[in-house]
């Protein structure tokens, strides 16, 4: 069985929660334009010293564990 994809889970969440992309920019102060890289599995577009963070806040403001996330993919 496949687990599902950085990008799938964080955009599950989202909805599940009844967020827009621009919903979680303002919870999380990340840009929509990163949050929409992270939900397409583009998180190496994404400069590399604010991955992690961004990341992280993302997946917290949308119920997910950040860090277990982060260290799914190095």
């Amino acid at each position: 069985m496949k687990l599902h994809s950085l990008g799938e889970q964080l955009r599950a969440a989202r909805i599940k929660k009844e967020l827009s992309l621009y919903d979680v920019e303002k919870i999380s102060g990340v840009e929509a334009q990163f949050l929409l890289a992270m939900e397409m599995d583009q998180l190496k577009a994404l400069p590399e010293d604010i991955q992690q963070e961004a990341l992280e806040k993302y997946a917290t403001s949308v119920g997910l564990d950040g860090k277990r996330l982060f260290e799914e993919q190095r």
